[in-house]
């Protein structure tokens, strides 16, 4: 089956995104890393579908690098709603979720999501977080566990340069107290009071992505209680572009509110391929 692909970056995290709404477009979990491969492929992070939802204006249905499937990506539904956006200027969709700027609801494997286009910036709300785990000392990394639509692991780290760190991931992203895996973050140990670089280790791809969205949250939300980081925390990948977080902390450790991902979402080519 030959198909049309957009190829989109959310600040160097890339996907491939296909709208499936109206054909029957099927791709295994071998078709996927396929695709995804630098070398035989497109290349790419991960594969977007566009779908139809019953319960929010549209369905993001993500699938990692390695062909399993993931509940949720920041960076990607930002990249999703731009494809929207183009599908929309091009008449392919109706302008039913167009406001003031352009707003729409995307429902996920963890959640529906509530996504603005803001000029040329995409934010994502995000509902409040789960499954923190703290002061855990992990091949002697002390870090911090927290699902923000995926499992992440952060530890904040003096050299974010130091090869070492992404060497030693793979232990940390497959340690028994994760049973589902984790993404692992490294952080830069904060030097004021609203700034973080961070590096990730992707579970799905199995290496380090030039950023990623749900981590940027984790590690801000985390940043804010161990550190007192004010919102919105910028956020300094590993591409060099900026993502801000921004959220409303409560009285008790690790509640929060009103948290959204802002960052940018661009078109880097479209084409043809055929789908096995």
């Amino acid at each position: 089956m030959i198909t049309s692909f957009s190829k989109y970056s959310g600040c160097g995290n890339d996907f491939i995104l296909i709208d499936r709404r109206h054909a029957p477009i099927t791709c295994s979990a071998k078709s996927i890393a396929r695709l995804c491969d630098r070398h035989q492929g497109i290349g790419a992070d991960g594969v977007i579908f566009l779908e139809t939802s019953s319960s929010a204006n549209y369905k993001m249905r993500y699938f990692n690098a390695d062909g399993g499937e993931a509940k949720m990506c920041g960076n990607g539904i930002r990249c999703l709603a731009k494809f929207i956006e183009e599908l929309t200027r091009k008449g392919e969709l109706s302008q039913q979720a167009t406001k003031q700027n352009m707003q729409m609801s995307i429902e996920t494997m963890h959640s529906n999501f509530l996504v603005s286009i803001i000029q040329e910036m995409v934010q994502v709300a995000f509902p409040p977080p789960t499954g923190f785990l703290e002061e855990l000392c992990i091949d002697g990394y002390k870090g911090y566990s927290l699902d923000t639509g995926v499992p992440h692991f952060v530890t904040f780290v003096s050299d974010l340069s130091d090869k070492g760190h992404m060497q030693q991931a793979p232990k940390i992203r497959f340690n028994p107290l994760f049973p589902q895996g984790t993404n692992v973050n490294f952080a830069s140990t904060p030097i004021d009071n609203a700034f973080l670089a961070i590096r990730t280790y992707e579970r799905g791809v199995e290496g380090e992505t030039e950023s990623c969205g749900t981590g940027a949250v984790a590690a801000a939300l985390i940043a804010a209680d161990v550190y007192n980081l004010l919102s919105p925390v910028t956020i300094q990948t590993r591409s060099n572009d900026i993502l801000r977080v921004s959220f409303t902390k409560g009285s008790k450790p690790y509640s929060f509110s009103d948290i959204h991902l802002t960052g940018p979402a661009v078109k880097v080519f479209e084409g043809k391929i055929a789908l096995t």
